[in-house]
């Protein structure tokens, strides 16, 4: 019995450092661009950009990035939360 909880615990543990992988691969492929104009913006998109933040004043766009950026730290802040409740559920679990 013991052998199989071990077998299950392991198993857990590496579901969750892959997925912790994943979520560091997603944010290191998160980027945010400034554009100019909207055909800009079109074009962006089209090379695989995450957000491509669409303002004309630079003050303006200097703020939309940086609340972009905060948003993707916030969500990876999220997901290590989870990560960490999981651990602790395996753990009290044995």
């Amino acid at each position: 019995m013991r052998h199989t909880l071990r077998q299950q615990q392991q198993q857990q543990q590496q579901q969750q450092q892959q997925q912790q992988q994943q979520q560091q691969q997603k944010q290191m492929n998160f980027r945010i661009e400034v554009c100019a104009g909207p055909g800009i913006c079109d074009e962006l998109g089209k090379g695989g950009v995450v957000a491509a933040v669409h303002a004309p004043h630079p003050a303006a766009a200097a703020a939309a990035a940086a609340a972009a950026a905060a948003a993707a730290a916030a969500a990876a802040a999220s997901a290590a939360a989870a990560a960490a409740k999981a651990a602790a559920a395996v753990a009290a679990a044995t």
